[in-house]
């Protein structure tokens, strides 16, 4: 596992190796520091050159919680050529040998490697992109051949803006869903959510009525030349309060006029979304429901993700890893 001091190295190695030294996290060191420095440690492990001491290859990955045993989502993995029996298998079979977690997963992978993951017997798959479209007589972001609205019954529950940690850790007991896989806990919440950089969200609690939220969903709002789209990046709380907020899904599109709301997830059930008023968009869809914004390309992305589990129930979102950060 690498030092802070070896921060200059690492980066030096991804301006020499990566996207033709034009990764955000070459570009913009700071931000590489607040993605990968947690808790006085440098969450990257590096593969080097026994007397060499040169840099073969990189892993770096986010901590989900502070617990010894945590769980962890790989962000970055690449290993340039070499003579020494480095590859990306080895990188992994030493973080799985040497380090404490207790789940560890990744979205984003790219297709062709998860024969990779297949092989240490992890389960693979693409996350399921939902949406729902405001009622639009025509869309500039999205295409749409065939406009999809479902109707909605009223949802039970509205949706309260929670303003800063401190309302966080008063109204929302993360700690409760420590056996949640993966298990984000305070700490985790406000490093990605409200000490974010580059990217601004807005954390609402599931109001059902009660002194404490069960469940808090965390949005980001887009605006690009000039119309706006919404994108839930994260849920953390019990899967069924997503079947009783349609109302308030259906009150956030009017009030900023909002061209979609979407939402890339694995884990939460496909009746429930629905009764939220979300349709899922299939692989083969005539519509186009875009991801990528930095820079914008009309098309369909999927997002494909590995997890080292196939007994235990699960959550992913595009918020994971790191398929919502600053591009």
């Amino acid at each position: 596992m690498a030092k802070i001091q070896e921060f200059d190295n690492v980066r030096d190695f991804l301006a020499r190796h990566w996207d033709d030294g034009n990764h955000i996290f070459v570009r913009w060191p700071e931000y590489f520091k607040y993605f990968q420095i947690t808790h006085g440690k440098f969450n990257v492990f590096v593969g080097l050159g026994e007397k060499t001491e040169k840099i073969y290859g990189i892993c770096a990955f986010v901590a989900c919680n502070s617990s010894v045993t945590t769980d962890i989502q790989l962000n970055l993995l690449r290993v340039i050529d070499n003579d020494n029996g480095l590859s990306s298998l080895t990188m992994l079979d030493y973080i799985i040998k040497n380090y404490d977690f207790r789940t560890i997963a990744a979205c984003g992978i790219r297709p062709k490697t998860e024969i990779i993951y297949q092989y240490l017997d992890y389960q693979t798959g693409i996350l399921n992109h939902y949406y729902r479209l405001n009622n639009k007589d025509e869309y500039q972001i999205a295409v749409i051949k065939n406009k999809n609205i479902l109707d909605i019954r009223k949802g039970k529950y509205s949706l309260n803006l929670i303003k800063d940690v401190q309302e966080l850790q008063k109204k929302f007991h993360a700690v409760s869903y420590q056996n949640s896989i993966p298990f984000k806990d305070d700490q985790c919440i406000r490093h990605r959510y409200f000490e974010s950089m580059g990217h601004k969200y807005k954390v609402y609690g599931i109001n059902k009525g009660k002194l404490f939220y069960d469940s808090i969903i965390v949005m980001r709002e887009l605006d690009y030349k000039g119309i706006n789209i919404c994108k839930i990046v994260d849920f953390i709380g019990i899967d069924e309060d997503i079947g009783e907020i349609s109302t308030a899904i259906q009150e956030l599109i009017d009030k900023n006029n909002y061209e979609f709301i979407d939402f890339y997830c694995i884990g939460i059930s496909h009746e429930l979304l629905e009764k939220a008023g979300f349709i899922m968009r299939k692989s083969n869809d005539e519509n186009i429901i875009p991801r990528l914004f930095e820079p914008f390309v009309q098309e369909n992305k999927e997002i494909h993700y590995f997890i080292n589990t196939k007994a235990c129930k699960f959550h992913l979102y595009c918020g994971d890893s790191d398929q919502d950060r600053v591009n």
